[in-house]
């Protein structure tokens, strides 16, 4: 292209980096500067090769080390955000959630035995809105008690629950049931 602008008159300062292959067959890179000379009279072209692979090579490394710190820093990133998104959750869950729970039987137990008075059905709803809430933000997180400690530690922990508001006989058994299945 160089050369054919050279044939029409076109011609003006030009430099560009072309890949080439040495006689061993290794890649190399070479920056080729091309400038119009007078020659005896005549116009005419001197091209000059230098070879950039070293540079370019450099360059490359440059590049891939700063993606990967740029991933590293996303990983890192996205590490806290699911940390922190766990510790609310777990929080919601763990403290908030259970309490309002343990709360709404005790109003339920309260209202059976006090007859229905509409203020204790009216705190019942209001409770019962606030769990609903708490579990869907908590599920939108992330599930900790099942995540963390597994499925039977979940039922066991809300069969604690339960069995501190209420007098029921509760029997749970998980003798052949395996997590990672």
């Amino acid at each position: 292209r160089t050369l054919e602008n050279y044939r029409q008159g076109q011609f003006n300062r030009a430099s560009r980096i072309w890949k080439h292959h040495n006689r061993k067959g290794e890649t190399i890179f070479m920056e080729i500067s091309t400038h119009p000379i007078d020659y005896n009279g005549k116009q005419a072209m001197m091209s000059i090769a230098h070879n950039v692979t070293s540079r370019i090579t450099l360059e490359r490394k440059l590049e891939e080390e700063r993606v990967m710190k740029q991933k590293e820093i996303a990983e890192a990133v996205i590490v806290t955000q699911e940390k922190e998104r766990h510790d609310i959750s777990r929080e919601l869950h763990d403290n908030v959630n259970q309490q309002l729970t343990v709360a709404m039987m005790y109003i339920a137990s309260a209202e059976k035995k006090q007859g229905s008075s509409d203020l204790l059905k009216q705190s019942a709803n209001y409770v019962l809105n606030a769990i609903e809430e708490i579990r869907s933000l908590t599920k939108s997180l992330v599930t900790p008690l099942i995540k963390d400690f597994g499925l039977v530690k979940a039922i066991e922990s809300i069969l604690e629950d339960v069995g501190a508001v209420k007098e029921m006989k509760m029997e749970f058994t998980a003798d052949n049931f395996y997590e990672d299945d």
